[in-house]
């Protein structure tokens, strides 16, 4: 016989189990991470932050729990996250809805900024690096760096125009903070030698097997030129890897975008010997493709597409984007890239990590993922597709970089802003997306790639996925637009102040009579 009080006591023991059971599956938390977001837009009251990862723009709530602090744990005031900064936001899923846990940023919490660039240039006791105009604080001395490849050991400099210290010989790395004028005020400042290191000409050795431009043939600059063209520009493709990309054929249009391009190469590298090691061959090259795009090789060779050109309205426009990739050859970020993919290269190929990062959740039947590989490597072979992917601390960077460049040339780098923000607008719309599939088509269809048309195995899925792959550049992702057109801005604002840039030029007029036949 079973005693009754025994028996709903057991009962509600059970229930209140089940209960604990019951409440606690409800209340597992799911936690994740954002690595490397590139910060679109965060304003008053910071109660949310749009973020682009992975070429996916992604805006997560803000609340009183969630941290934001630099990395070493100290709390940021919210303001210091600016457009087109690189930060990790830890977050945790509240029903379907990701929340910030802890955003964190490399900053220090007074303010205090820090980067690294080429040293380029001096004015006065002004250097210029990065991108920015810096001085030294009073008292502080150049020292350099004690690692091995850096080759000054021992060096201290007193000042930037130090006889030791020349524009183009080093990197330096330096913590400082902004003054009224829109100068860094460097606290801290190392030094290291800019000079070729073995993976340079593993590098280089790598593009020069990537592409073949024998079949580019010389032609007579026609004599109403201002200018001379002493390279094979037309006539021809340049060929890399499996794929041929049509030069346009008309030499006045090669032949501006060369002037221009030269106009903006810095005096450091004009100034050094053809026998240098650091000397750069810079070479600017106009692809008929409607594509909006550029992009540029380690050893001085820059692609302009004619689809980029077509959005363009001046010269000070297409001076930023030829700036931003003579930037990515001066601060060696192919070579970075090249160092830091080399060992992913060797196991198992870059176009197998990209795979996986825009095959996840598609489900896409392993031989269709195979070929999806097998053509992003015809079009990029491995030594290239080390170099030309883009790393958003590095875009950053050419952005700025490049920026000085056009300034210093005489344009009018506000019109950088505009240029974003119709990149912008463009990347938004449907029909420019759909334009550019259909290109991406017809490329891929074309004798041009010796390949073969892989769109007969590919399928809808694969396509897809390959489009993402090789249509997500600088130029044609909306995230990475928008967050460029505010940081270029808010650059100008700050880093230009006092600057006079209505004395600037935007090259209408011979950017109409060249480009537009006017």
């Amino acid at each position: 016989m079973i005693h009754r009080p025994c028996l709903i006591k057991s009962l509600l023991i059970f229930l209140c189990a089940s209960l604990i059971v019951s409440v606690t599956h409800a209340q597992k938390t799911y936690k994740g991470t954002f690595k490397d977001a590139m910060v679109v837009e965060f304003v008053p009251p910071f109660k949310q932050i749009t973020i682009d990862v992975e070429s996916e723009e992604v805006t997560l709530p803000i609340n009183d729990d969630s941290k934001i602090v630099n990395k070493k744990n100290k709390t940021l005031k919210p303001e210091l996250v600016v457009p087109s900064a690189i930060i990790d936001i830890d977050y945790e899923l509240v029903g379907a809805q990701r929340v910030v846990t802890e955003l964190k940023y490399d900053i220090d919490e007074d303010g205090t900024v820090k980067l690294e660039g080429l040293f380029e240039r001096i004015e006065k006791d002004v250097a210029f690096i990065d991108g920015h105009k810096v001085k030294l604080s009073g008292g502080v001395a150049i020292v350099g760096k004690k690692e091995a490849k850096c080759e000054c050991k021992g060096l201290v400099a007193p000042s930037f125009s130090d006889q030791f210290i020349k524009p183009g010989q080093f990197f330096f790395e330096l913590k400082g903070k902004w003054n009224d004028q829109g100068v860094i005020v460097a606290e801290e400042i190392e030094a290291c030698k800019n000079t070729v290191l073995p993976a340079d000409a593993k590098l280089r050795e790598a593009v020069e097997n990537s592409y073949n431009s024998s079949g580019l043939s010389m032609v007579n600059t026609p004599k109403d030129l201002p200018f001379q063209v002493g390279l094979p520009l037309h006539n021809g493709n340049i060929k890399i890897g499996q794929y041929a990309y049509k030069l346009l054929d008309d030499i006045r249009i090669q032949g501006y975008v060369n002037s221009i391009g030269e106009r903006l190469i810095p005096e450091h590298q004009k100034n050094l010997l053809s026998g240098d090691g650091n000397k750069i061959n810079f070479r600017f090259y106009v692809i008929d493709n409607p594509i909006p795009n550029a992009f540029a090789f380690p050893n001085g060779m820059i692609f302009v597409h004619t689809g980029i050109l077509d959005i363009m309205e001046n010269e000070a426009e297409l001076a930023v984007v030829l700036g931003h990739e003579i930037a990515h050859v001066t601060h060696e970020h192919g070579r970075e890239n090249y160092e830091s993919t080399s060992i992913v290269s060797v196991v198992g190929g870059i176009g197998t990590q990209l795979l996986g990062r825009f095959t996840r959740n598609t489900g896409l039947a392993s031989g269709i993922a195979s070929s999806v590989t097998q053509v992003y490597s015809a079009i990029r072979p491995e030594g290239l597709a080390n170099v030309i992917n883009p790393q958003p601390a590095r875009e950053s960077q050419a952005d700025r970089v490049g920026l000085q460049y056009a300034y210093l040339a005489g344009y009018d780098i506000r019109e950088s802003v505009n240029f974003w923000n119709k990149m912008k607008r463009l990347t938004n719309d449907g029909n420019f997306k759909s334009k550019l599939n259909d290109n991406f088509k017809s490329m891929l269809a074309s004798s041009n790639f010796s390949y073969g048309n892989p769109l007969t195995t590919l399928g809808d899925a694969g396509f897809g996925v390959l489009a993402k792959m090789l249509l997500e550049t600088a130029y044609t992702s909306h995230p990475k637009s928008k967050a460029r057109a505010q940081a270029l801005n808010q650059l100008i604002l700050s880093g230009y102040k006092g600057e006079d840039l209505n004395t600037l030029d935007k090259g209408e007029k011979m950017f109409q009579k060249y480009l537009r036949g006017k």
